[in-house]
């Protein structure tokens, strides 16, 4: 089975009013399945208070891409992320051993909004993590360099650890957020899935 998820609009969280609003993924691959997890962006305003948990668990031949678009306030309307506070907490599986694991917190006007080991200033990150095959050095030489030159705004990086690449982005807008994902996604896909990346047509509407 091959199955991409994705949402119709961004995801939006808004004020608080001194609850903690929560959102649970849970993801599961079986024997020789591809899965996707392609969500558009998520924009948190002012006074959200947030906690998010992604879990992926794949079969040990299982393949799996998964990205996301956080953006800290409507920067684009003039808005800014000045109150909050946004947790997040993800784990991925593979053949019963944990491939990727991370976990931290962001809290408006901190040291987390502003530190270069978290968005550096930046209102705006993405990230993208594929499980499966390691891809080889050529490939990964070719998509760190094409998507840093897509990231005038910002940063870009890839990594990769074994069956594990991570790509990571930060910037100021979500529009060139979207287009660094799409892109290192339409060069991914092929190389890890063996099918082409066509841009679902709910992403245009």
């Amino acid at each position: 089975a091959h199955a991409l998820l994705t949402t119709p609009g961004a995801g939006k969280w808004y004020r608080a009013n001194g609850f903690v609003s929560q959102q649970q993924v849970s993801l599961t691959a079986t024997a020789g399945a591809a899965l996707e997890w392609l969500p558009q962006e998520t924009i948190f305003f002012n006074d959200a208070d947030v906690r998010m948990e992604h879990q992926v668990e794949l079969a040990a031949d299982a393949t799996y891409i998964g990205g996301e678009i956080l953006c800290f306030g409507r920067t684009a309307s003039g808005e800014s992320f000045t109150h909050g506070r946004v947790s997040q907490r993800t784990s991925i599986r593979r053949g019963g051993k944990l491939v990727w694991f991370e976990q931290g917190a962001l809290r408006a006007n901190t040291s987390s909004m502003t530190s270069p080991l978290a968005l550096a200033g930046y209102t705006v990150s993405a990230t993208l993590i594929a499980v499966g095959l390691p891809i080889n050095a050529a490939f990964l030489g070719e998509l760190r360099e094409q998507t840093s030159a897509l990231a005038q705004d910002g940063r870009s990086g890839a990594t990769q650890m074994k069956q594990v690449l991570v790509l990571r982005y930060l910037g100021n807008s979500s529009q060139m957020a979207r287009q660094w994902l799409t892109h290192a996604w339409q060069r991914i896909r092929p190389e890890l899935m063996q099918r082409e990346a066509i841009v679902p047509r709910i992403w245009n509407t």
